[in-house]
């Protein structure tokens, strides 16, 4: 089973931020929705689409085994939920628990194909997708949230040979280790944030994935160049952020 040129899939559908931006560039997705009331609005948002069989919408969630699991629903900020209580539930924030049936990654695969593409973005969750990519029959390129450099390591085990470090927050833009240590960045970061949410003219909106293969901005980095930048970024590995104001995804591909 090789991937499929035409095929994305959007782990972390949320309001279909990025579903919008694949199906408009002509690419089939298949999404992936955790909680049960975006996964309703995204069945009516995108009726066409689905109708048309572009897009397939699945209220599920990604783990290593079948069954069902707690999900937190925050309540404050939708795009924080998760199958971790302490991410989904962050900063004390109000949060309540849904129950989700879970399926394997590997058994997505064989129902509906290995994508060109692979976006997650599940708020610490993308580990359990990650772990079961399998090295011989593997997306063509791969995004997840960068929140820990054994992520990039796993990734460059699983065959993935060239990295990029995006920042989420400032235009999606490769990691600059000297601008992130610029405190008139944490303004600029606030500000952008605010521009980018209510900007409607944009294709990646705030909170998206942003670009995606050869669409990335900067150079492909090795994997040791990759994994040295990260841990600069992480303070030498001490885990504190050197801004804590960006977040980052790793892109990855071979």
């Amino acid at each position: 089973m090789t991937y499929q040129e035409n095929l994305i899939y959007d782990v972390g559908f949320h309001k279909g931020e990025d579903t919008r931006v694949y199906l408009r560039e002509g690419f089939r997705v298949v999404a992936i929705e955790a909680n049960p009331l975006l996964a309703e609005e995204g069945k009516k948002l995108f009726a066409k689409e689905i109708q048309d069989g572009r897009l397939t919408l699945l209220n599920i969630g990604v783990g290593n085994e079948f069954g069902e699991l707690d999900f937190w629903v925050n309540d404050y900020l939708t795009e924080w939920s998760s199958f971790d209580k302490s991410a989904g539930c962050r900063s004390g924030s109000a949060c309540h628990s849904v129950k989700v049936k879970c399926i394997p990654l590997t058994e997505v695969f064989k129902e509906y194909g290995v994508p060109f593409y692979f976006k997650v973005d599940i708020e610490g969750y993308d580990i359990y997708c990650l772990q079961q990519i399998d090295p011989a029959c593997k997306p063509k390129y791969l995004s997840t949230e960068a929140w820990s450099v054994e992520w990039l390591r796993l990734l460059h085990e699983k065959g993935y040979t060239k990295f990029k470090i995006i920042n989420q927050v400032d235009g999606f833009h490769p990691i600059d280790i000297a601008r992130e240590r610029s405190k008139i960045r944490y303004i600029r970061n606030r500000f952008y944030r605010y521009f980018m949410k209510n900007r409607k003219d944009v294709p990646y909106v705030f909170g998206s994935s942003g670009p995606f293969a050869e669409q990335t901005e900067g150079p492909w980095l090795d994997f040791k160049t990759a994994e040295d930048l990260f841990c600069q970024f992480k303070e030498n590995g001490t885990g504190k952020p050197i801004n804590p104001l960006s977040w980052f995804d790793f892109h990855a591909t071979y």
